[in-house]
């Protein structure tokens, strides 16, 4: 289901045993994750980027934002008590999905270069494949009311009061051409 690639390898010693091996690897992928994010927010964040590729990194920096406060926790409850592995999975698995849906999202927004309503699109297409996924599907359709906003502020502004901005941007022109043409 997840697209993103994992940005790096991690090797475990081979003396490891295999379960606690395969739980490291399992935890280490949220680390490609965040990557993911964290690189899409820095590179989309541009005003040629399109209002809504910026409106987007708001809403994935508030989640990234919530995911380093759960490691200054984690960090702070292995410094105090210890924190086992397992505890730690246990601990961290749900924002593990959180940004494994978000990678893939943004991993498929720059692989097909996408602006404007195609992100919208992308985000509600997420919305529907993750049917079973409560969480997940609460997620993606935070994003896309989140993306959204700005786009439709805009369209508000050009339906009811004609209001037409003057921002050098090929999504405003698209969504002129659209309406007026």
């Amino acid at each position: 289901m997840f697209l993103s690639v994992l940005l790096f390898r991690l090797k475990v010693d081979g003396r490891v045993e295999l379960p606690l091996k395969e739980l490291v690897l399992r935890i280490a992928r949220i680390a490609s994750y965040y990557h993911a994010a964290q690189r899409f927010t820095e590179k989309f964040n541009a005003l040629e980027d399109g209002i809504v590729n910026q409106a987007l990194c708001g809403a994935i920096f508030e989640v990234l934002t919530d995911y380093i406060k759960l490691v200054c926790q984690l960090e702070e409850m292995h410094e105090d008590e210890g924190l086992s592995l397992q505890r730690m999975w246990f601990l961290i698995n749900p924002t593990l999905k959180i940004l494994a849906i978000i990678s893939d999202i943004v991993v498929e927004i720059e692989r097909g270069d996408c602006r404007g309503g195609a992100v919208l699109s992308l985000l509600h297409e997420k919305t529907v494949l993750i049917t079973g996924d409560v969480e997940g599907q609460k997620l993606c359709s935070q994003l896309a009311d989140k993306a959204s906003a700005p786009y439709f502020r805009i369209l508000e502004n050009w339906i009811y009061k004609v209001i037409i901005l003057t921002v050098p941007s090929s999504q405003h022109l698209k969504m002129y051409e659209c309406l007026f043409m």
